[in-house]
C-alpha cells in the first residue's frame, strides 16, 4: 500500500506534470520522483518507507500552485480603462431599471374615460337646456334700474351656449389625452441591449414599447436628484419618459455612465 500511494502521488500524477521554468522546487521534485523511481525498481520497501511523505508533498504542490498562478495571470485579461469607468458594452440584454405599479395606471385610464363621457354628457346638456331669457329691468319707485351686471348675464344667448359647451368638450378631451398619454411616457422597464449601443423603454400604455439607439436619448437630472421623477428625452418623440424614483435601479453605475447622460440630440 505504501508503494502505491508514493506511486500514485510521484509517478501517475506528478511525472506527467512539466514545469515550463525551472524553479527551486521543480529540482526537488525531479530528486524525489528519481529516489523514488530508484527504490520502488529495487524492491527496497524498508529505504521507501523512511523516506517522509511530507518531503515529496509539499515541494509537488508549491510547484503545481506556482505555474498554476503564472498560467492564470497570463491568461488573465487586465482592465484597460480608468478605475472609474464602467464597462458598457454588455454581452446581453441587461435590465437596468423596474417600476411595478401597474394598478395605478390602468385606474387611471378607467378615469379618464369616465370623465370624457361627463364632460361630453354635460356639453350636451347645457347646449339643449339653456334658454334665452332676457333680464328684466327693476322698477323702485317710478325709477326703472338696471340688475346688477351679474344678472345681465344671459347663458341662453348664442355666444354663452356655444362657448359652455365647447368648453366642456374641450377638457373632457383633455382629460382623456392625458389619461391615455401619461402611461405611455411612464417607464415600466428599462434595458439596455446587448452590445451596449441600443435601449429598450417600456412604459405602461396599451403596446408602448420604443427601442433606439443610445445618442439618441438625452437625461435631463442625474439619479441623485432631489425630485422624485426623472426625465428622459427621446429624439423625435413628444414629451418626455419619466423614471419614478420609487422604482428599482438594477445597475445603477452602468445607468449613470450610459443612459444617465446628458447628450445634445440636435
Amino acid at each position: 500500500m505504501h508503494v502505491l500511494l508514493y506511486r500514485s502521488l510521484c509517478l501517475g500524477r506528478c511525472s506527467s506534470f512539466k514545469p515550463m521554468f525551472r524553479f527551486k522546487d521543480t529540482i526537488y521534485n525531479q530528486r524525489y520522483i528519481g529516489q523514488v523511481n530508484n527504490l520502488i525498481k529495487h524492491g527496497n520497501k524498508t529505504s521507501l518507507s523512511a523516506i517522509p511523505l511530507r518531503s515529496h508533498f509539499v515541494p509537488l504542490l508549491s510547484t503545481f500552485v506556482l505555474n498554476r498562478h503564472i498560467f492564470t495571470s497570463a491568461s488573465r485579461q487586465l482592465p484597460t480603462g480608468l478605475p472609474f469607468e464602467v464597462n458598457d458594452r454588455v454581452t446581453k440584454d441587461t435590465l437596468i431599471y423596474s417600476y411595478k405599479n401597474d394598478k395605478f395606471y390602468k385606474l387611471l385610464a378607467f378615469l379618464g374615460i369616465l370623465q370624457f363621457f361627463f364632460w361630453v354628457h354635460l356639453a350636451g346638456f347645457s347646449y339643449t337646456t339653456l334658454r334665452d331669457v332676457k333680464p328684466k329691468e327693476q322698477e323702485t319707485n317710478g325709477n326703472v334700474t338696471k340688475p346688477p351686471w351679474w344678472k345681465r348675464i344671459n347663458l341662453g344667448e348664442n355666444k354663452y351656449r356655444n362657448g359652455i359647451a365647447l368648453l366642456c368638450i374641450s377638457v373632457g378631451y383633455l382629460v382623456l389625452f392625458i389619461s391615455i398619454i401619461y402611461p405611455r411616457r411612464a417607464v415600466k422597464q428599462l434595458w439596455l441591449l446587448k452590445g451596449g449601443r441600443t435601449v429598450k423603454i417600456d412604459t405602461f400604455g396599451y403596446k408602448s414599447n420604443y427601442v433606439a439607439p443610445l445618442d439618441s436619448i438625452s437625461c435631463l437630472q442625474q439619479r441623485n436628484s432631489p425630485k422624485t421623477q426623472i426625465p428622459l428625452k427621446m429624439k423625435g418623440k413628444w414629451f418626455h419618459f419619466l423614471l419614478d424614483k420609487k422604482g428599482i435601479f438594477h445597475q445603477e453605475k452602468l445607468f449613470d455612465f450610459s443612459i444617465g447622460l446628458k447628450r445634445n440630440l440636435k
